[in-house]
């Protein structure tokens, strides 16, 4: 029973190795890093972001910067619910001059439109002509842009 429980534990174990060295997927693009990159230099380490509502989100992954809301499913099931940051969330990415609100609401000083935020799936279509009108952007390369909010007047 040992040799069998041992086997199974060393054989599970060694096809999750052979499936990793042969895989060929990435976490994050190199525009992705290179936005991290760029965030981590110019930006205040307290710095509030905008974004997604993804897992895989390069500005607190690999910048460490504080988001608005991010994926809530883990700290749901710890008692605390993010259901309203994160619908008003969607909200400002599908009209942002009528959730400018949400920006004084929460400090935020970036606003993040990259692939995830266009194509993830978790927001509505990003309205990206009146986020250009309405603010200054900071960063574009690759898909990846980042508008400046200025301080609330």
């Amino acid at each position: 029973l040992a040799t069998v429980f041992l086997s199974a534990s060393v054989l599970s174990g060694a096809l999750s190795m052979a499936r990793e060295a042969v895989s060929d997927y990435q976490l994050f693009s190199s525009v992705e890093a290179k936005a991290a990159q760029y965030i981590e230099v110019n930006t205040e380490p307290d710095a509030m972001f905008l974004t997604g509502l993804h897992h895989i989100n390069p500005v607190y992954t690999l910048a460490g910067r504080r988001i608005v809301c991010g994926p809530s499913l883990f700290l749901y099931w710890h008692g605390l619910d993010y259901a309203d940051r994160a619908m008003a969330v969607r909200e400002f990415y599908a009209s942002p001059a009528d959730n400018l609100e949400l920006l004084w609401r929460y400090g935020v000083d970036y606003i993040v439109v990259g692939q995830a935020e266009r194509y993830g799936g978790e927001l509505p279509a990003v309205n990206e002509p009146e986020l250009q009108s309405l603010f200054e952007v900071a960063y574009d390369e690759g898909g990846f842009t980042m508008y400046r909010v200025a301080p609330e007047e």
